[in-house]
């Protein structure tokens, strides 16, 4: 799991610890919100960078497949409740 810690007046560092409970930094950030930010990402959260316009081409990519897998089914005479 990462976190981040403060290692000097105006640097965060993010970084996990490792084996033997050795801290492994990962990158270093100029504030704590963005440093929040790459952990949170890291541990499995949304990409902060991605812009919504990445996030809108992913649902109507995602929404086709629904609805090419649907005909299928229904292709198939597969009877698919509501």
């Amino acid at each position: 799991m990462f976190t981040y810690i403060q290692t000097e007046s105006r640097l965060w560092t993010v970084g996990s610890h490792g084996p033997g409970g050795k801290w492994e930094p990962e990158s270093d950030h100029d504030s704590p919100a963005a440093a929040a930010k790459r952990v949170a990402y890291l541990n499995g959260g949304a990409d902060p960078d991605a812009g919504d316009s990445e996030l809108g081409e992913r649902v109507q990519q995602l929404e086709e497949e629904v609805r090419q897998l649907w005909a299928a089914l229904e292709r198939a005479g597969v009877a698919v409740g509501a």
